[in-house]
Formats: structure tokens, sequence, C-alpha cells
């Protein structure tokens, strides 16, 4: 009897990742095209897809980032451990978001 035998080794498992832009602008320039936003404070919305797809992107901003490395993002904007969490959730359950996180005189931005 002949045959084929198989034989494998289990392979490393790839973590999840989510593409994102991210980008930063000064207050005052934010300010001038968009509501206000308190310090310390962040704005998030859903896009749909005909919005999402008319923003232009730049591969210069673009990041693949796992769970853990959009948590640790927030963290280190100053967002607490529940914040952090909540906001890591919604970005990786909407399929197009658009956040702003006001830090003293920097808005960051956050595309999905």
């Amino acid at each position: 009897m002949s045959g084929i035998l198989f034989v494998g080794c289990p392979t490393a498992t790839r973590e999840t990742t989510y593409t994102i832009w991210t980008w930063r602008l000064p207050y005052s320039d934010y300010e001038t095209h968009y509501a206000p936003l308190e310090d310390n404070h962040y704005s998030w919305r859903e896009l749909p897809d005909i919005k999402f797809n008319k923003i232009q992107k730049f591969d210069n901003t673009k990041y693949n980032l796992s769970e853990l490395q959009i948590y640790s993002l927030f963290i280190g904007q100053g967002f607490g451990s529940p914040e952090a969490n909540k906001v890591k959730s919604d970005i990786i359950t909407k399929k197009h978001l658009w956040l702003v996180n006001r830090v003293g005189n920097t808005v960051y931005f956050l595309l999905k």
C-alpha cells in the first residue's frame, strides 16, 4: 500500500492588525475648520464607506496596529485604562471611524 503522509508543525499565529492613519495638527489650525474641542477630550464618529473613500490618505501616516498597540497609543495620549479599552473596542469593531483627541495645543487624528 502506498500513500502520502503529511506531517506538519504548528505555525506561529499572526496577531490581527487594524489599518489606521494618524496625524496631528496644532489646535489653532483645528479650530478654524472644526467645532471647539475641550482640552483632554476626544470625539469620534462612525463613517460610511462613501465618506471614508473621499478622505485623502497618505502612506507615511498609515500603520497596521494590534489591539495592544492601539491600547498603548491611547494610554500614551493620557487616556485612563477604561477609556483606552473603550476606544480600542470601538476601533476594532467599527468598519470606519474618525477620532480626534485634544491634548493641550495638539489635536491627534485617527482614521480607520
